[in-house]
């Protein structure tokens, strides 16, 4: 099991925002700076030495830093794509919990 503690995952439209002329998504500034962030927790908490495979399934706790109201999914793709990039997991298909 890895527990992290991160801050608040920003929504997707923040994290992967739109090249006005080509339509492609990139990673914001925003974005990279969540990822730094979430690269450090994981190595903190000890990555896997091999990132993990087969059927998966994971608990999230959320707590918003502030009473706006909030998309939950925007969160969990956010945090998804992270364990993707970070090595954590093959790919978040792989989740079924």
């Amino acid at each position: 099991m890895i527990a992290l503690s991160l801050p608040y995952p920003p929504s997707m439209n923040t994290l992967y925002p739109s090249n006005r002329k080509t339509g492609r998504r990139f990673l914001s500034k925003r974005g990279t700076a969540y990822l730094a962030a979430f690269r450090v927790a994981v190595a903190a908490a000890g990555k896997p030495v091999q990132p993990l495979s087969g059927r998966l399934g994971y608990r999230l706790h959320l707590y918003p830093p502030d009473a706006r109201k909030r998309d939950l999914s925007n969160c969990l793709k956010a945090v998804e794509d992270c364990l993707t990039k970070c090595g954590v997991w093959v790919d978040d298909s792989l989740v079924d919990v």
